[in-house]
């Protein structure tokens, strides 16, 4: 009649995956965590965290250049 029975286990993985896409993770990177069982989440969020810390860095390090070129121009 249409509709699907999840089980129990089937809703946890959805609502894993919809934090982590929430916690800015990519489907690629999510497909990572869910097939490699031995990574704690802790450990994967701290390695989302020293990636994101990076580019962070990249960007601020653009917005000086940045800001340095508009002074030049003015």
């Amino acid at each position: 009649s249409g509709f699907r029975l999840y089980t129990r286990e089937d809703l946890e993985q959805l609502l894993k995956i919809k934090s982590l896409q929430q916690l800015g993770f990519s489907l690629n990177e999510i497909a990572d965590v869910l097939k490699d069982k031995t990574q704690s989440l802790s450990f994967i969020i701290n390695k989302h965290l020293s990636v994101l810390s990076q580019q962070v860095k990249e960007q601020q390090a653009l917005m000086q250049r940045l800001q340095s070129l508009a002074v030049i121009l003015e």
